[in-house]
């Protein structure tokens, strides 16, 4: 895995594409306590510039974020989601990773979200379960600001979740609401305000561009690694996995 890494790291400073200037993680309800930078593969050379070190070795080397994403009506699936990500980056050609996945650098940790959609989810589920590694589980739930009945599905999704996930460590389960559309409404503030009192991530994105996905999974890697950081120490913290964590993953998605 140190290897691909290597490969992938030798891809980017050997490619034409110029990344974009890394911008500050998107505002979220549950900001960490030590803020990190984090860096999409894309924007690889600003972290080698300020001589970012990857941390570890082996398979244990990258860090995996299982991602399930419960779309509703008018809003993009895992897919699209990773589509519009590499749209907004204009970053695919040099990706050394599965298809269903976007790399992230972080304080020196290498971070994969593995995309999946909820047709998919027992994959997701099967993987995160039998994992023996740090691995992190996360569900997001986008909702369009332009529909009232999006956002009635999205609360719908999050009383299902939230059965389960109040059964174990908040950081363990990260949850984000995704605000999707071009320009704010009223239900933009809304969907900030349920995050809030839900304990959930909040981001935005354009359905059209992208904007604003790279800042959202920025945060979620931000958000995941200071929880981390939080349980251990710097040389090796511990996982965000444990028996009952992955109990409850399996619970919500038999």
């Amino acid at each position: 895995m140190l290897t691909r890494m290597k490969k992938w790291l030798q891809s980017i400073v050997g490619a034409s594409h110029t990344p974009r200037a890394p911008e500050a993680p998107a505002p979220s309800t549950l900001e960490p306590l030590v803020r990190y930078q984090v860096y999409h593969e894309s924007q690889a050379h600003d972290a080698l510039q300020q001589g970012m070190m990857i941390m570890g070795s082996g398979p244990s080397a990258v860090r995996l974020i299982h991602v399930v994403v419960l779309t509703t009506r008018d809003t993009p699936d895992a897919p699209e989601l990773l589509s519009l990500l590499e749209q907004e980056t204009e970053w695919n050609q040099c990706d050394v990773a599965p298809e269903n996945d976007a790399d992230f650098l972080c304080d020196g940790y290498h971070y994969r979200v593995s995309f999946w959609p909820s047709t998919h989810a027992h994959f997701a589920v099967s993987e995160f379960a039998s994992t023996v590694r740090d691995d992190c589980f996360c569900i997001i739930l986008p909702y369009s600001v332009d529909s009232e009945e999006s956002w009635g599905e999205m609360k719908s999704n999050y009383e299902k979740v939230a059965a389960h996930r109040n059964d174990t460590t908040i950081p363990r389960f990260p949850v984000m609401v995704l605000a999707v559309g071009e320009t704010p409404t009223p239900k933009t503030q809304q969907g900030m305000e349920f995050a809030t009192k839900a304990a959930c991530i909040f981001a935005q994105c354009s359905e059209e561009t992208g904007n604003g996905l790279c800042n959202a999974f920025a945060s979620l890697v931000e958000w995941v690694h200071a929880a981390r950081m939080r349980l251990g120490g710097r040389s090796e913290p511990p996982p965000l996995t444990d028996d009952k964590t992955k109990a409850a993953v399996k619970a919500l998605f038999p």
